[in-house]
């Protein structure tokens, strides 16, 4: 059985919201997941290019993925950008998924 998917959290420099970056460097298709990665957190698919995947939530709420796996969740709590992050994370790091 595979581990789960480790990554660390931190606040941004900006202080508007927190960054994921996944303990192993990752090549996402982002295109490809876009709708699956929106369902999974409740959120509506804004942007889904190669380079970069935007989804919107409730109020101000909104991830931004990059295809290297690095995520910015703004406008939510820490709190709820962990429980975030629990939910895309393996998602985003799936063996089937490069």
């Amino acid at each position: 059985m595979n581990s789960p998917a480790r990554y660390e959290m931190r606040l941004c420099s900006e202080k508007t919201g927190f960054e994921i970056r996944l303990d192993r460097r990752s090549r996402i298709d982002l295109p490809s997941l876009a709708e699956r990665v929106a369902r999974a957190v409740g959120m509506q698919v804004r942007v889904a290019l190669p380079s970069i995947l935007i989804l919107q939530g409730a109020g101000d709420s909104a991830v931004t993925v990059f295809p290297d796996g690095r995520i910015l969740l703004r406008g939510m709590s820490e709190e709820s950008a962990e429980s975030v992050a629990d939910i895309l994370v393996p998602l985003l790091v799936g063996d089937d998924n490069r």
